[in-house]
């Protein structure tokens, strides 16, 4: 729960634990991660979380992730999709087909 990456995708740089501010830093390669602009869905793999926040590092552009039971913010293992809307359409065999990126 210290921000070891049990699976992911090729483009999850770094996790880590933030001790002081009690929140996991998450960075995406190639990705200035801006929660206005892009869709994201976590998941506590826990009962006992009763919410969930979630932002934006304002100096480096990463995913920051935090976990509450009762208003104390705790570690957790989770998952999480972040989905990015590609605007340019690919054609194929004449059909016209938008693309969403998971990360």
């Amino acid at each position: 729960m210290d921000g070891t990456i049990l699976s992911n995708t090729e483009n999850i740089g770094d996790v880590e634990w933030d001790s002081d501010l009690n929140h996991y830093i998450i960075s995406i390669e190639g990705v200035n991660y801006n929660n206005n602009n892009l869709t994201t869905i976590i998941s506590p793999i826990t009962d006992d979380v009763f919410w969930v926040n979630y932002g934006t590092n304002s100096i480096e552009n990463k995913l920051i992730v935090q976990f509450y039971t009762d208003s104390v913010s705790v570690q957790r293992k989770f998952h999480f999709v972040k989905y990015q809307y590609q605007t340019t359409p690919i054609i194929t065999n004449e059909k016209v087909v938008h693309i969403h990126r998971f990360f």
